[in-house]
């Protein structure tokens, strides 16, 4: 026997290891499970009370059986319905199951006081025994109902469950059978069919655990990888919906704004006012910085000659400013996609903006690197 006690306290103790280091409520359901058939074993099979500590041997025997089959039976259904997923199958079924479960924990709670307060068994002990039984056997049938109905709908860890339970199942049916004087079934495993069930169950259970945790892991991996996937797809589309927004500006002002400034040019040139030197210069300049608004916007020489040139170009507007500003290139810029270009560019841009409106910066030393890993600016 000390060597089926062994391997409940194991399994207790491993799965609240578990339930501390993973945070699963699982875990947490299954310890409790665990401990309380252990707790049951202990007060079924007493063959030798000199074999416990005084200490341990007084508190199982306050506590009866029965309440450790409630606690037991109360975990045990919660282990069903959070190893099988049970409320997002069959929510309706699970709902029923909970009422029912809440009902059995309230009823465990109660019998527990009442047999602290009345130490001896009397008729009204008797008469609530019978009470608990006849609660347990609508439970345990409205729990098989679900088991087998979630199993035939076709909830594959449901089905898992269900075979890992065949032997305990029919273990308790046999107990029930055998505490009621309803039927003697001979018991055909030693020490105890009860202990076969429990040692069987917990062994499998635990192995599908297991399995179903490492399933959820890769599946919760998968989902992240693929919503970072999503999210770069996004960003990537992003960008480009900008650039077409941006390049529709660009052509909207050449086209509209610039031809606009030609026509004024070409009139002012009909009527002889543009021989004027201070309207050449107003024009000069407008027009410069129309080339510039419209490169910032656009830039097209990142698609027509890469982002070195472009990056490059864009300095010519700072060459009348006080800071003095020197670049070097290193690396193949075509190991960079055209979309992360645009990016760097942008990037480049809002620093070289910075620098002149917040820093007192006389000299900016500028370089990019590519190589097939990185890109460092």
């Amino acid at each position: 026997m000390g060597r089926y006690y062994g391997f409940f306290l194991f399994s207790a103790l491993f799965n609240l290891l578990l339930f501390i280091i993973i945070r699963r409520r699982l875990y947490g359901y299954m310890f409790g499970y665990t401990s309380f058939l252990l707790m049951f074993a202990l007060s079924e099979y007493l063959y030798d009370p000199y074999f416990y500590p005084e200490q341990v041997y007084i508190w199982i025997s306050i506590c009866p059986k029965m309440f450790y089959i409630l606690c037991a039976l109360f975990f045990y259904t919660k282990v069903f319905q959070k190893f099988t997923s049970h409320s997002s199958f069959l929510p309706e079924w699970n709902r029923i199951l909970n009422y029912s479960n809440s009902f059995l924990l309230v009823i465990a709670i109660l019998f527990f006081i009442l047999k602290i307060i009345f130490r001896t068994d009397n008729g009204f002990s008797s008469s609530f025994y019978l009470i608990i039984s006849t609660i347990i056997g609508i439970h345990l049938i409205l729990l098989f109902t679900n088991i087998f109905y979630s199993a035939g709908k076709g909830n594959k860890y449901t089905c898992y469950y269900l075979l890992c339970n065949i032997i305990f199942i029919a273990s308790i049916i046999i107990y029930i059978l055998n505490t009621l004087d309803l039927t003697s079934v001979r018991v055909m495993l030693q020490p105890g069919y009860m202990i076969i069930g429990m040692a069987f169950e917990l062994i499998t259970l635990s192995i599908v655990f297991i399995i179903k945790y490492r399933n959820d892991f890769i599946g919760l991996n998968r989902k992240l990888q693929k919503e970072k996937e999503q999210q770069v797809f996004l960003a990537s589309e992003l960008i480009k919906s900008q650039e077409t927004e941006r390049q529709a500006i660009a052509d909207n002002l050449h086209d509209g704004l610039g031809n606009t400034l030609n026509a004024l040019k070409l009139t002012l040139a009909s009527t002889g006012n543009f021989e004027n030197d201070n309207i050449q210069k107003i024009f000069t300049l407008a027009n410069q910085q129309f080339r510039e608004l419209i490169y910032q916007i656009a830039p097209k020489e990142i698609g027509e000659y890469g982002l070195y040139r472009a990056t490059e170009q864009s300095l010519n507007v700072f060459k009348a400013s006080r800071i003095q500003f020197s670049i070097n290139f290193m690396g193949n810029e075509n190991l960079l996609h055209e979309d992360l270009k645009i990016n760097i560019y942008r990037i480049f841009q809002e620093l070289i903006n910075n620098i002149i409106r917040h820093s007192d910066a006389a000299f900016v030393d500028i370089t990019m690197d590519t190589n097939e890993k990185e890109f460092i600016l």
